[in-house]
């Protein structure tokens, strides 16, 4: 999360909301790009689980990319339009083309 809400209770919140880190703003971009690389050196491993090539695990939801949804923890499907599934095709298929982009 990336939010001017600093308090010691909002970061907390969030994380326990889910979020993988939690960065108040004004942030530092060398921080944020430090932030985004931790993040990916742990769920990298994790999306290439033993799922196969046609789904990919993203924090804890999966996507099936031959059936076109997301499923959240429960089963249950994320409700999202064709653009939103493209992107997070997109960024699943390619998930280091994200810190690189965020060099430019």
């Amino acid at each position: 999360m990336l939010t001017s809400a600093a308090a010691v209770v909002d970061r907390v919140v969030g994380l326990e909301m889910g979020a993988d880190d939690y960065i108040p703003k004004p942030f530092d971009p060398r921080e944020l790009l430090a932030r985004l690389k931790s993040v990916l050196r742990r769920t990298l491993a994790a999306s290439a689980g033993d799922l196969g090539e046609a789904r990919v695990r993203i924090g804890r939801c999966v996507l099936d990319l031959a059936a076109h949804r997301l499923i959240d923890e429960n089963g249950v499907e994320v409700a999202m339009s064709p653009l939103e599934f493209d992107l997070l095709k997109a960024l699943a298929e390619h998930p280091t083309a994200r810190c690189r982009a965020s060099r430019s």
